[in-house]
């Protein structure tokens, strides 16, 4: 009797993870990370369904403002000879409007690495309010 429920249980949980992945897949769900700077802007950054953003980071240099940070590709396959989608960052202002976009370059860290760095350099400053987005287009 104990065994029949410990399988009814396990069946239940096991369908509802399925549908959860399922609508997940099918949906292209994204998850949006925010960091808080102290200068007086903040930073998004946006997956995709192919890949994750993470270690994003904003340093003001001479030539402008630099955005880094590392891409990590959401498959199970070993060796993937071209990284998927592009990266873009955007600089809005305190209404949402765009001040600023670029494309991001990215390379991977070593070989044939599911991991990979961007970095793009913003000219204009970002006003008090600002917000950069960093996302990953698949």
């Amino acid at each position: 009797m104990k065994n029949k429920q410990l399988i009814a249980i396990s069946t239940l949980i096991l369908l509802g993870s399925l549908n959860i992945n399922s609508y997940a897949s099918s949906h292209n769900v994204i998850a949006e990370n925010t960091v808080q700077i102290q200068q007086g802007y903040s930073v998004h950054s946006v997956d995709s369904n192919r890949a994750a953003l993470s270690s994003t980071s904003v340093i003001k240099r001479k030539n402008g403002y630099s955005v880094t940070g590392d891409v990590r590709i959401k498959t199970m396959q070993r060796r993937i000879l071209r990284l998927p989608g592009s990266i873009t960052i955007e600089l809005k202002n305190a209404k949402g409007e765009v001040l600023e976009s670029i494309k991001a370059r990215y390379h991977r860290k070593y070989g044939a690495s599911k991991v990979s760095h961007f970095d793009g350099i913003l000219k204009t400053t970002p006003p008090d309010g600002s917000t950069i987005v960093v996302t990953h287009n698949s």
